[in-house]
């Protein structure tokens, strides 16, 4: 077996236990205190558990005490995972647990523990889901009610807003945002007849009414509501229904302009109404000019289809029902925010990616499909990619937690990272804009103030962030900007990306 310095290996030389690590003093039995690790690590992000390293909570300093019997303790780990009436699910792989020698001779067990899938949480201990733990910072919290109900949501077979909503009826809809709805589809669907369906005989045949029971009875789904609904209906329905866009661009001491569904408005403040006004203020507001470097260069095409996928995206995936969460879009200098009360149901790293969906509100995203305003199932964040990389901006963030999600689509120039210095931005800039691949030859001539060795280094810095890639070799070498591989989640989700590492390396180990 060979040795590993755990400590160093795990950064504990200098820091504490972190969102996806926890160090456990574990002798010849295994801590009671790891189950609610492993609930907490399953429910909120992953992370690794290592039993044989204690932490003296004074100094922080950690100390590898190892464990006397590890064979015998992961027989246990895994009798006890096999336990209902201890643990309602393992979630371990079979390569989740690793027996390792220290370099001080001491052995210790690695156990990586993966999050659930949304379908599967909460997590939870005792045959009692109100034992169920998520991570935050270092520490293992119980999932206050809140989060505990969100969970139970996200593991729901079908979506709160295809409920039908008994007692409730076309009076409780607003007509001229259907009429307004019913034409649009009309025109993209001309063959379909619903010109010639009154508004209840369209929703039937659209699918916005749902039966009661087994009778003729229609009645309006909880989506159709909070889609087409008068403003006091959709309260009743969803207490907590709120919907917020502020302009706070410009030097305004609060704000410049404001939408809220809280506030006197000319239409009735539902779904369909909110994102009609609120993408026609981000379409004027994309008419200024960009925020492009020193150059001021304005390329096409605009930030349009990346504003509209991401408010299409908000208003389909927020969890209404999520007290005191609001939908909140943000219009800043430098930036758009966009976001919603509720996880995403898939992982951060798909979203920009594309091809993987998982719808939270199925009768909101098939409005917005009708209207052919969002981008074919699971394709919408690559889309969203897609168009802030052609537009040479700083590529978008996506930070999601249980209970809220929030994408930011950046307006400032594709260097603009704190940890640039000016001339790692100067040459990152023009290879950005360049859009193809560019040679030394050509930068030391582009960048005569900067000596060859002062370049290289440069080009280094980038190339070991991974935001450009290095081709060829000696006079043939040249340089092309890799977008994809710019930050694109939190500081959590980069913990996260050190996490897996550490995961993949042992796995490469074995």
């Amino acid at each position: 077996m060979e040795k590993v310095d755990i400590l160093e290996e795990f950064g504990l030389e200098d820091g504490a236990e972190h969102l996806h690590l926890e160090c456990k003093e574990a002798g010849n039995k295994l801590p009671r205190s790891f189950w609610e690790t492993y609930s907490s690590f399953a429910n909120t992000s992953g992370g690794v558990v290592i039993l044989g390293v204690k932490e003296n909570k004074d100094d922080r300093i950690f100390e590898v005490t190892g464990v006397s019997n590890p064979h015998e303790m992961v027989k246990n780990l895994h009798d006890t995972l096999s336990n209902r009436s201890k643990v309602n699910l393992d979630v371990l792989q079979s390569d989740s647990v690793e027996i390792v020698e220290d370099v001080s001779g001491k052995k210790v067990i690695l156990i990586y523990v993966p999050e659930a899938s949304e379908k599967q949480k909460p997590i939870y201990l005792n045959q009692n889901n109100q034992n169920s733990y998520i991570r935050k910072g270092e520490a293992d919290i119980r999932a206050s009610e809140d989060e505990l109900n969100a969970m139970i949501r996200n593991s729901a077979t079908s979506s709160f807003d295809s409920r039908v909503i008994k007692g409730y009826c076309l009076d409780d809809l607003d007509k001229s945002t259907l009429a307004e709805f019913k034409g649009k589809v009309s025109a993209v669907f001309p063959d379909n007849g619903y010109d010639d369906m009154n508004f209840d005989e369209f929703l039937i045949n659209t699918g916005f009414y749902g039966r009661i029971g087994t009778g003729q009875e229609y009645c309006p789904t909880a989506g159709c509501i909070m889609l087409f609904g008068k403003y006091n209906a959709i309260k009743e329905v969803v207490p907590s229904y709120f919907l917020d866009y502020i302009n706070y661009r410009g030097n305004a001491e609060r704000w410049a302009d404001r939408l809220s569904s809280d506030l006197p408005n000319s239409r009735e403040m539902n779904i369909f109404n909110f994102y009609n006004m609120v993408y026609s203020k981000l379409e004027a507001l994309d008419q200024s000019e960009f925020l492009l470097g020193e150059d001021m260069v304005r390329f096409d095409p605009s930030l349009k289809p990346a504003l509209r996928e991401a408010l299409v995206n908000t208003l389909a995936h927020a969890d209404y029902t999520i007290p005191r969460g609001s939908v909140k879009i943000l219009a800043y200098d430098d930036c758009y925010v966009f976001r919603n009360p509720g996880c995403m149901l898939i992982k951060p790293e798909d979203f920009f990616v594309g091809g993987k969906s998982e719808i939270r509100n199925e009768v909101i995203m098939k409005c917005f499909r009708m209207l052919h305003l969002s981008e074919r199932e699971g394709m919408g964040g690559s889309r969203i990619f897609k168009v802030t990389s052609e537009n040479k901006v700083r590529a978008p963030q996506i930070d999601t937690s249980l209970m809220t999600t929030e994408l930011t689509i950046w307006r400032v120039d594709i260097a603009e990272y704190p940890d640039l210095g000016e001339r790692e931005k100067t040459i990152l800039r023009y290879i950005a804009k360049a859009g193809r691949e560019v040679k030394s030859k050509e930068l030391l001539e582009r960048f005569p103030e900067y000596k060859r060795d002062s370049l290289y280094t440069g080009l280094s810095v980038l190339q070991e962030k991974g935001m450009i890639q290095k081709r060829g070799a000696s006079v043939s070498t040249s340089y092309v900007f890799c977008p994809a591989s710019l930050d694109t989640s939190s500081d959590a989700n980069k913990e996260k990306q050190v996490f897996m590492d550490i995961v993949h390396r042992a796995s490469d180990k074995g």
